[in-house]
């Protein structure tokens, strides 16, 4: 089938799955319409009104979109229309359009699905027509038994090439941004020889895509955050993705997974695999680690997700596990761990007698495992801010006092030479040392 025709039917299903689209349009910035799909009622004499009133815009929207990808809504007339970017080097737009009274924004999300493919085709990728159907509510309509896998990083580090490689065993070399959002399909088998579908939903990284990336995380079965080793900002940026996702997913049954790509590239003594091995252990997530261009690790990331989907819950190992080569590598500070299981929210707020305490504590109850190394590195924008150097020994101080009060605990990760790895028995207490 052609590309041109593949065109066609995703804008037909489009204009069929939201009932409230009077037409859908992929235009270039010229005002020469690729392809278009409308209602019945709505020919071809109003869609070329609407292009003609469109195209005193287009010259506005591309120096809008020139530095970055865009999207945005406008009303023309009696018309109401939604356009979005589709790639910086595609010099084209889908647009939507409706009548005055329509609901568009609702939609947006799902538009962001159908831009990516379309994308893809008019930069003459294969791409698979069939796309999740909606709601009334414009929610996705997904297998009640599926397994929705949400990847999520920076750019360029390797998410679209991770989901394709897995769902259709084929090398993306030419790298090319996700706009919005892909969704990709597949069924894979677990060690029981169970069958379970999957649901790869591949998140733009975008600061355009942003304010949309939230909808997505609603659906997640488990979240992958991806960075790239040979892009050591890609890892410093781990942290504000953790952040995000965590705003807007609730169940702590959640699976996170951090995925560092490109280890080939990485030699045993590289600070970078330490500094990723901290922040997994931190957050008590797995680490995994792959080169996609070889296939390497990318069996071991799928055959713990879909078999955790089969475990009961509390009944899930989420824990990095602690090599003794790891242990030998930490610091003294990094080997000192503070551990709780309340919520910040639930302590008196007014028992804190100064704002460095609160702070310290803060942290721990969010972590809920943490070391005073880490505890030690996030209380640094506070030093600067009280014009105060906070040393160790003040922070010890001051965990003691809950500590003596049942509410935290401080072990200490020590690697027992008569067995391989360390686990939960050879976390011990400080104090028995």
């Amino acid at each position: 089938m052609s590309r041109s025709s593949d065109l066609q039917r995703i804008l037909d299903n489009l204009v069929e799955e939201i009932p409230e689209l009077l037409a859908a349009l992929v235009v270039d910035f010229n005002g020469f319409i690729i392809a278009k799909k409308s209602i019945k009622k709505f020919d071809d004499e109003l869609i070329g009104g609407i292009m003609s009133l469109l195209d005193e815009t287009l010259n506005r929207i591309k120096s809008l979109t020139q530095s970055e990808l865009g999207s945005g809504s406008f009303d023309i007339d009696q018309f109401r229309l939604f356009y979005i970017q589709l790639g910086k080097n595609t010099g084209a737009l889908l647009v939507l359009i409706g009548d005055q009274y329509s609901h568009l924004d609702r939609y947006v999300p799902y538009s962001y699905i159908i831009a990516d493919k379309i994308s893809l085709l008019l930069s003459n990728c294969d791409v698979a027509c069939k796309f999740p159907s909606i709601t009334e509510d414009a929610d996705l309509v997904l297998d009640s038994k599926s397994k929705n896998f949400i990847i999520i990083g920076s750019e360029a580090v390797g998410k679209s090439t991770l989901s394709r490689r897995v769902c259709n065993d084929s090398f993306i070399e030419n790298y090319h941004p996700t706009i919005g959002v892909s969704v990709i399909e597949k069924e894979l088998e677990t060690r029981q020889n169970k069958t379970v579908k999957v649901n790869i939903f591949d998140l733009s990284s975008l600061k355009s895509f942003g304010k949309v990336r939230r909808y997505f995380y609603q659906y997640s079965s488990a979240i992958l955050i991806m960075f790239d080793y040979s892009k050591e900002e890609s890892l410093n940026e781990v942290e504000n993705w953790i952040t995000e996702a965590r705003q807007f997913v609730s169940d702590k049954e959640v699976p996170f997974l951090i995925v560092g790509n490109k280890v080939d590239l990485v030699n045993d003594n590289n600070n970078l695999r330490k500094k990723a091995e901290m922040i997994a252990l931190n957050h008590n997530y797995r680490l995994f680690e792959t080169s996609i261009l070889n296939n390497q690790g990318l069996d071991e990331i799928f055959e713990y997700l879909i078999n955790e989907s089969f475990q009961e819950k509390g009944d899930k190992v989420v824990a990095t596990p602690i090599t003794p080569n790891f242990i030998k590598n930490l610091t003294e500070d990094e080997k000192i761990v503070f551990i709780c299981d309340f919520d910040f929210e639930s302590l008196d707020q007014s028992t804190f007698p100064n704002v460095l305490e609160k702070n310290i504590i803060k942290n721990i109850a969010d972590s809920k495992e943490i070391s005073l190394a880490i505890l030690h590195s996030k209380l640094i924008p506070l030093e600067k801010a009280l014009n105060r150097k906070i040393d160790k020994d003040t922070i010890l101080k001051i965990t003691d006092k809950y500590i003596k009060k049942g509410k935290i605990k401080r072990q200490f990760l020590k690697f027992d030479e008569d067995l391989e790895t360390v686990n939960n028995s050879n976390i011990i207490q400080k104090g028995d040392i």
